[in-house]
C-alpha cells in the first residue's frame, strides 16, 4: 500500500471517527470555507446601517422600515475554488450555483413594513483526495479509485418586521426584529457508502437604526445563533454563531457617503474549542444622479480558530485563514429595477488557504 493513501486513510479515519465510533458529536461543519461570506455589500457587510433591498436578510431587521412599497429582489453569488482548506489535500468550492442566495419579499402593512425570505448561511461542496481500492488478493492497489465527498448546506427562511417613529424633526427611531428557521442538510459519500441527514432549529434577531440630523445614520443589531443538532443516524451539530453588528454612515458632502462597520462573532460559546471572532470594515460610496452608485471598500474577515493561540500549530492555522478583501461593486437604478454587481477579492493578503475572488449579481424590483 502506498504512503500517500496510508496517510489519507488516517486523515479520513480521524476526520470521521466520531461517526464511526458514536463516542462524541461531530462538528458538520468544521471548516470556516463551508460559512457563506455574507459580510460584502454596496453598503459595507454588517449592514447595520445601510443596505442593498437583497441583502436585508443578513443586515439590520430595523432597515425594513425604510421601505414602504413593495418590491421583490433576489442575488446570486459565485466563487473561486479553494484547492487546499487545511492542512490535508481537501478541495472545496461553492455547489448548485443555480440556487440563489438570497430571495426576499417586502411588503408594507400598515405603518410595519414586513418581509419574507431565504438566504444561504452554508454552501460548500468539500472533495478529499481518490483513494485507490485495495483488496487482501491486491493490497498494492485494484486500479479502481474511490471517491470521497461531502455536500452540506444551512437555508435560512425569515420572516420579518420593522416600524418607524419620529421622535422629533432631527431623529428617527427605527426598531425591527426577525425571526430565523435554519435548515441543515448534508450528504456523505465515503468509500461508495452514501447517507444524507437534516435538522431544522430556530434562532432571531433584533436591531434599532436612527438618523440624526439627516446626513448621520447609526444602527446596531443582534443576532441569537442556534447550534442544530442531528440524532436520526448519529450525533452531529452545526453552528450558527451569536453576533453583534454596529454601523455609522456619514455624508460630508452631497452624493459621497463614508461608511464604518464593526462585528463580533461568538464562537466560544457555540464551541468551546473556538475563540471569537472580530470583522470591521470601512466603505466610500458615489451616487451619480441617484442612478449610479459606485462603491469601494475593504474588509477584514477574522474566521474562528483554536483558542490555544500561543500554540505554534495553531498560530499557523489562524495565519492561514485570516483574509482582509478588497470590494468593488456599482448599482444602476432604472424604471422601477435595480441591477447590481460586486466583486470582493484577497489574494493581495490572504492566508494560503483563504485566497478567493467573489461575485455577487443582485437584481430588484417595485411591485
Amino acid at each position: 500500500m502506498k504512503l500517500k493513501n496510508y496517510v489519507i486513510l488516517l486523515s479520513l479515519f480521524i476526520y470521521y471517527q466520531p461517526i464511526c465510533l458514536q463516542s462524541q458529536p461531530i462538528n458538520l461543519v468544521p471548516h470556516y470555507h463551508q460559512y457563506v461570506l455574507n459580510k460584502i455589500d454596496l453598503h459595507g457587510y454588517s449592514k447595520a446601517n445601510q443596505t442593498s433591498v437583497v441583502f436585508l436578510l443578513n443586515s439590520n431587521p430595523a432597515l425594513f422600515s425604510k421601505y414602504k412599497k413593495a418590491c421583490i429582489g433576489l442575488s446570486y453569488q459565485i466563487e473561486s475554488d479553494i484547492e487546499k482548506i487545511s492542512y490535508i489535500d481537501v478541495n472545496h468550492k461553492r455547489s448548485k450555483w443555480y440556487i440563489p442566495q438570497s430571495v426576499l419579499l417586502i411588503f408594507p402593512v400598515k405603518e410595519v413594513s414586513a418581509g419574507l425570505g431565504f438566504t444561504q448561511q452554508v454552501n460548500s461542496f468539500m472533495e478529499f483526495p481518490t483513494l485507490e481500492s485495495m483488496t487482501l488478493e491486491h493490497p498494492e492497489g485494484t486500479g479502481e479509485f474511490i471517491k470521497n465527498t461531502r455536500e452540506t448546506y444551512i437555508f435560512k427562511y425569515a420572516a420579518i418586521a420593522s416600524i418607524q417613529r419620529i421622535i422629533s424633526e432631527d431623529f428617527k427611531l427605527n426598531p425591527g426584529i426577525q425571526v430565523n428557521l435554519y435548515h441543515l442538510y448534508q450528504k456523505v459519500n465515503i468509500s461508495n457508502d452514501k447517507f444524507s441527514l437534516e435538522s431544522y432549529d430556530f434562532g432571531w434577531k433584533v436591531g434599532v437604526s436612527s438618523s440624526i440630523f439627516s446626513y448621520i445614520d447609526f444602527g446596531i443589531s443582534f443576532t441569537k445563533g442556534t447550534i442544530i443538532k442531528t440524532s436520526n443516524r448519529w450525533k452531529g451539530f452545526a453552528c450558527i454563531p451569536d453576533k453583534l453588528d454596529i454601523g455609522i454612515s456619514s455624508s460630508p458632502m452631497r452624493n459621497v457617503e463614508l461608511s464604518a462597520e464593526l462585528t463580533n462573532e461568538y464562537w466560544k460559546a457555540m464551541d468551546s474549542e473556538l475563540d471569537n471572532a472580530f470583522c470591521h470594515s470601512y466603505n466610500l460610496n458615489y451616487t451619480y444622479k441617484k442612478r449610479l452608485r459606485v462603491t469601494l471598500g475593504y474588509l477584514f474577515d477574522e474566521s474562528f480558530y483554536p483558542q490555544n493561540d500561543n500554540d505554534i500549530l495553531n498560530i499557523d492555522y489562524y495565519n492561514n485563514l485570516k483574509a482582509d478583501y478588497i470590494i468593488a461593486g456599482a448599482n444602476i437604478n432604472f424604471n422601477d429595477y435595480s441591477v447590481g454587481l460586486l466583486v470582493a477579492d484577497n489574494h493581495r493578503s490572504a492566508g494560503n488557504w483563504r485566497e478567493q475572488t467573489i461575485c455577487k449579481l443582485l437584481i430588484a424590483r417595485k411591485l
